[in-house]
């Protein structure tokens, strides 16, 4: 499998399911700043959106594996500064321990991934 590039999303943004549930957490109940939500946002929208073009098709969280978080994660480093990477992994992690909390996967592709 090649690997996972973020993509920058295009003029209609990559739809993401759960994302505007995780947003809507990150603003009224961890009052993240508005800076933040927006990384967030652009980093998950990126990853799906790399996803996609990876894949050929859309890929529904629940789907992806442990393989596609790597590859993204070595996609990324070859692409972006490290700080940008540590961001967007971070991101992509807290969206799945969202996830997680309301039982919409069974397991994070990005436990564990350094």
């Amino acid at each position: 499998m090649p690997g996972v590039s973020p993509a920058k999303p295009d003029k209609s943004p990559e739809r993401v399911p759960h994302l505007e549930a995780f947003l809507d957490e990150l603003r009224g109940e961890r009052r993240l700043s508005p800076n933040t939500t927006r990384n967030y946002t652009h980093a998950v929208r990126g990853f799906f959106a790399g996803l996609r073009q990876s894949e050929g098709h859309a890929v529904a969280p629940e789907n992806v594996t442990r393989l596609h978080a790597r590859g993204f994660v070595i996609e990324t480093q070859r692409l972006l500064d490290r700080r940008t990477v540590h961001l967007h992994v971070s991101a992509l992690r807290a969206f799945w321990k969202f996830l997680l909390r309301r039982r919409l996967v069974s397991a994070s592709p990005w436990s564990g991934l350094s």
